[in-house]
């Protein structure tokens, strides 16, 4: 099923109160893969900015699913020999939490339910490096703890990859990583255009969570590509440099579609 076939189905599905019925049939069809094929076009950008860029650090993943797109990143980096690298995927393994059921036409609570032993089964039947590979179960409200940095040793992040479709996991997530990335890390939220292009997204979901944690950030944020189209477009954003005390340097709050 290509993209805009499966969006528009889904879209439709959605305006009959079927989104429920829509994710379960797609997901079940298309096996051990990420929900979004473009996100692995954006791990290769993402990577490939990193090695430019002499940036190091690890990556994180927050919202696993099946495990696919992490997996993509770990055999990415082998092949670019970025060996102190460690992959740190984030994820209730429940599906989404209560809040989604605030935009029932978008999401719903349990949404990209996947058993944790089954993610592991399926990452280690294709090559998984659990040596370098952890998965964090649980919720983020209970999991994206200080406490929990200093026991995974997480010191630097260069890429994130925030995959958590709703604005609480999302607002989590991002104040959790403040303190870890740096000039050149990138930043990708892979729900960027998941409520479509009514104006009123930008209340909502991950464009509201970077809004205001752009505002919020010691971090300069600017964006640095977009990826994939319809309801499944993304868009990552690249740290430039610590914002100055008086504010001065901080990146325009983006309010229109570019």
């Amino acid at each position: 099923m290509d993209l805009t076939t499966r969006d528009r189905a889904i879209s439709l599905l959605r305006t009959v109160g079927l989104n429920k019925l829509a994710a379960k049939v797609v997901y079940r069809l298309e096996g051990f893969k990420t929900a979004n094929v473009a996100v692995l076009e954006a791990i290769d950008r993402s990577f490939a900015h990193a090695r430019t860029n002499d940036v190091s650090g690890d990556y994180l993943e927050f919202g696993v699913f099946k495990g696919a797109s992490l997996l993509h990143a770990q055999k990415l980096a082998d092949a670019l020999s970025l060996r102190s690298m460690r992959f740190l995927g984030f994820d209730s393994f429940k599906g989404l939490p209560d809040e989604a059921e605030q935009r029932r036409e978008v999401f719903y609570k349990g949404q990209y339910s996947c058993g944790e032993q089954q993610v592991r089964s399926w990452l280690s039947r294709n090559g998984a490096d659990w040596r370098r590979l952890i998965l964090v179960p649980g919720f983020y409200d209970e999991t994206l703890s200080p406490e929990n940095k200093r026991k995974l040793g997480l010191t630097k992040c260069a890429v994130a990859m925030l995959d958590c479709d709703i604005y609480s996991s999302t607002k989590l997530a991002l104040a959790w990583i403040d303190d870890i990335v740096g000039p050149g890390s990138v930043v990708i939220l892979d729900d960027w255009d998941a409520y479509g292009d009514d104006p009123a997204s930008w209340e909502d979901g991950q464009r509201r969570a970077m809004r205001e944690h752009r505002r919020s950030s010691k971090w300069v944020f600017e964006e640095l590509f977009r990826y994939g189209e319809g309801l499944r477009g993304g868009l990552a954003f690249v740290c430039v440099r610590e914002r100055r005390p008086d504010g001065i340097g901080a990146a325009p709050m983006t309010t229109t579609h570019e």
